[in-house]
């Protein structure tokens, strides 16, 4: 970095710098007259121009189109020679065959298309457009003619436009807000917000790096530093005696697979496995025994497929300054596979502690009809009970820093 400013900005000191790193790039430096505090303020041209990023294209499936009897067809021939051989294979394998079908089935029977790079507003309708057009030809043949009555009808139909636009604009944003509040679809709303904001999305600087590939490795390892590393001799600790039943073995059905492949929400995004929520809740009963049968394997082998360890990891910012990795969370995209398999041994673990009461009456988190709102309700009524007895109240609030980095991953706590 080389500091360029050589004049003195307050009185016979250099109180503001220029630094850069291309000095090259700097035609002429110059203090004039400020209006802060300091005397002078620095006025610098150089050879730069604005960059503009454009979103690079990416290759869409267009599920209108797609040829749901084929795939329908081929995933009913696969599922019945995939049964046949598929307990002499483990999870992986079968998992990896799996995902590899449904992958080539995409490929083949559904068509894609790339997106447009173009600024599409949606509020520009026909009748807009027309009169954009319009003002445009007597713009041209004003500046062509020069005569008066020709200016006038151009700077007319100027005016008409820009009316028509803003309100066309201010028509489309209340329509969205309403069908939002209406239909509880905010998605289209919160596109436009996000459209409309100036500052950077992403992540600018780390550190004094810009790079793609200092920035992920600088975050990678920020990450990685902030979870517990297990002790092994601590991780098989057992809990004293509750007298508590031990849970049941897991049975997994063919029927609770396929509903919950029809409960799957088709607009959220796959993981690196690049198996779509869309094809497995469209092709819910033709992939459901095959699915069931990695289920089954994975937990009585009690290991996951390597695919379903993986994530893409995208850093969001949470507070401070935005060049410190240490302010940025990693939020983790997995297997939607993976996803549903962690539902039905979640819900198999609620459904025996709630059975048993194994949780106390105190405990209001991640459980049904428990939340935010029970939890305020009973510490209310505490509070204002004891205080109209007249006793002292103390309350103690505790807040973990990176809860849920910290969770230890090999523990085995037996109740």
């Amino acid at each position: 970095m080389h500091q360029l400013q050589r004049e003195n900005t307050r009185q016979d000191a250099i109180l503001d710098l220029f630094y850069t790193n291309k000095p090259s790039l700097v035609k002429a430096i110059d203090t004039v007259p400020g209006i802060s505090d300091h005397d002078e303020i620095i006025l610098a041209d150089m050879y730069l121009k604005a960059q503009i990023n454009k979103k690079p294209q990416r290759r869409i499936p267009v599920w209108s189109k797609a040829n749901w009897d084929a795939m329908k067809a081929d995933t009913v021939t696969f599922c019945a020679e995939f049964l046949d051989s598929g307990a002499n294979r483990d999870a992986e394998s079968n998992w990896d065959l799996f995902a590899t079908h449904l992958r080539s089935i995409q490929d083949k029977y559904i068509p894609t298309k790339l997106t447009s790079t173009r600024h599409n507003v949606p509020w520009l309708t026909s009748s807009v457009k027309r009169m954009c057009r319009k003002k445009r030809r007597l713009y041209r043949r004003a500046k062509k003619t020069q005569e008066p009555r020709h200016k006038e009808a151009f700077k007319v139909a100027q005016n008409e436009t820009w009316k028509a636009l803003k309100k066309a604009h201010w028509s489309y944003v209340n329509g969205i807000l309403t069908d939002g509040l209406e239909n509880g679809d905010t998605r289209p709303f919160y596109r436009y917000v996000k459209s409309q904001q100036q500052d950077n999305q992403g992540v600018s600087r780390v550190q004094l790096y810009s790079d793609a590939l200092s920035k992920a490795r600088i975050l990678s390892e920020q990450f990685k530093s902030v979870f517990t590393r297990d002790d092994p001799q601590t991780a098989d600790k057992k809990l004293s005696e509750s007298g508590h039943p031990t849970i049941p073995p897991l049975t997994i059905d063919n029927n609770g697979v396929v509903k919950l492949l029809h409960n799957l929400n088709p607009r959220k995004a796959s993981g690196p496995d690049e198996v779509p929520a869309r094809l497995l809740q469209s092709l819910a009963a033709e992939v459901a025994p095959a699915l069931t049968l990695i289920f089954e394997q994975s937990i009585q082998s009690a290991k996951l497929p390597s695919q379903w360890k993986k994530a893409w990891i995208t850093p969001v910012f949470k507070k401070g300054a935005r060049t410190e990795p240490a302010n940025y969370r990693p939020v983790s995209l997995t297997s939607i596979a993976c996803k549903m398999l962690e539902h039905i041994y979640c819900s198999h673990l609620h459904r025996h502690i709630d059975t048993n009461n194994i949780l106390g009456e105190a405990n209001h988190g991640f459980r049904a009809k428990h939340s935010t709102e029970t939890q305020l309700l009973v510490t209310s009524h505490d509070l204002l009970k004891h205080i109209d007895q007249g006793k002292q109240v103390d309350v103690l609030i505790l807040d973990f820093s990176k809860a849920f980095d910290t969770v230890p991953h090999l523990g085995k706590l037996e109740y």
